[in-house]
C-alpha cells in the first residue's frame, strides 16, 4: 500500500507541475505578444521631428507680419490670426475702452 499512495503524491506532483508549466508558458507567450504590439506601435510612431530653423522662420515670419493674414481677405484666415497671437478674447467696454 505505502508503494500505492508515494506514486500517487508523485503523479499528483508531476501534474502539478505540468499545470505550474502550462500557465507559465501562456504567460510567457502573452508578454511576448505584447511586446512585439508594443514594438510595432513605437516603430510606427518614430517620425522625425521637423527642422528647427523652418518652424522658428515660420513662427517669426507670422509674428512678424500679421497683416499678412488679414489682407489676404479669406475669413477664416482673419479669424485664426487672432486665436494663434492672443489667449483669450479681448474684451471691450464703451466707457472705457479695451479692458486688460
Amino acid at each position: 500500500m505505502r508503494v500505492a499512495s508515494v506514486l500517487t503524491e508523485s503523479r499528483a506532483q508531476a501534474a502539478s507541475v505540468a499545470n505550474q508549466l502550462r500557465v507559465v508558458e501562456k504567460k510567457i507567450e502573452r508578454l511576448g505578444l505584447t511586446k512585439a504590439k508594443l514594438r510595432e506601435e513605437l516603430d510606427g510612431s518614430t517620425e522625425p521631428l521637423p527642422d528647427y530653423d523652418k518652424v522658428y522662420r515660420t513662427v517669426t515670419d507670422f509674428f512678424g507680419k500679421p497683416h499678412k493674414l488679414w489682407a489676404s481677405g479669406d475669413y477664416a484666415d482673419r479669424r485664426t490670426g487672432p486665436k494663434l497671437a492672443l489667449s483669450s478674447r479681448i474684451s471691450c467696454s464703451r466707457n472705457e475702452g479695451f479692458e486688460p
